[in-house]
């Protein structure tokens, strides 16, 4: 199987259940003093700015994770403040933890930031998190930033980045036997596939307590909840608690809830198999074969 065919899979799923629009909060484009201040290059001004946007993290946090979507973490890591980067990537992502877009926006920034300071090991434990948390559509985008991950984290292992990329696609076939058929290929001589992304390991504390504090009822907050979990790595918690997302979502969130449960499968797997064929299960059925160009999608 072709790699960029595999990722177009990927993304014709996501599609064909509305994409990536769910819950989206779109980001800020405006200027404003704290991105004038973070771009003019003078220290004083750049900390400043830091405390601006910790206090408007505090007053208003949705409007904060707008603006730093929207320009302030460029500026930051621009501006070599990439502690602070991680610091507002978790913050923000607890804020707005039911709104995956934003989530993801926010920890694509983390990523790079940890990257950008030597940080291999955690960049890399970060992108499975934003791995495990990001919707269908990003999926490409995700395999990709592991890769890059992954032969920095692992400069002794110059074999990491194709094994990696040959797991993905052996664990992509929708049927469980092809699978297990593929995996078997790729495992060899070894006799069994070891996922490298087993291997990583997400530090779950950032969250630990915003997890422990969060509600236990109602649609919104568990949909938080599970966002949590899988930037957590507790993908098996995640898995649950987006199988009770699912059941009880109100009927205009029933795509969103989908690809929740979705992506925790992708997450719990680390490979998106079972999450498509799950995904081509209950995707809206398509017009019989004849009924024109729409019907032979399937």
């Amino acid at each position: 199987m072709d790699w960029r065919r595999a990722s177009a899979v990927f993304v014709l799923l996501a599609l064909l259940l509305g994409g990536r629009t769910f819950g989206q909060v779109p980001p800020s484009t405006g200027t404003d003093n704290v991105l004038s201040m973070l771009a003019g290059g003078d220290a004083t001004q750049i900390n400043e700015a830091v405390v601006s946007i910790r206090s408007v993290m505090t007053s208003h946090p949705r409007e904060a994770v707008e603006k730093l979507n929207g320009g302030w973490m460029e500026a930051l890591l621009k501006a070599g403040r990439y502690d602070e980067v991680e610091e507002f990537a978790n913050a923000g992502s607890v804020a707005v933890a039911r709104d995956t877009w934003p989530v993801e926006q926010l920890q694509r920034f983390r990523v790079r930031a940890l990257r950008a300071a030597g940080k291999h090991n955690e960049a890399l434990a970060a992108a499975r998190g934003l791995f495990n948390v990001s919707g269908m559509g990003s999926t490409p985008y995700c395999i990709q930033t592991l890769c890059e991950c992954l032969k920095e984290a692992r400069p002794d292992d110059p074999g990491i980045v194709n094994r990696f990329k040959l797991q993905q696609l052996a664990l992509a076939a929708e049927d469980e036997k092809v699978r297990k058929e593929q995996a078997a290929d790729v495992a060899g001589s070894a006799g069994a596939i070891v996922l490298e992304l087993e291997q990583v390991k997400v530090d779950p504390r950032p969250f630990e307590r915003a997890i422990a504090e969060r509600p236990k009822t109602g649609y919104d907050n568990l949909y938080g909840t599970g966002n949590l979990l899988l930037l957590s790595g507790r993908t098996k918690e995640a898995v649950e608690v987006f199988r009770q997302v699912y059941l009880i979502a109100p009927e205009p969130e029933v795509n969103y809830a989908t690809e929740g449960l979705a992506k925790a499968m992708k997450a719990e797997d680390g490979a998106v198999g079972r999450c498509n064929a799950f995904l081509r299960a209950v995707r809206p059925k398509q017009p019989e074969a004849g009924a024109g160009a729409a019907g032979k999608l399937r």
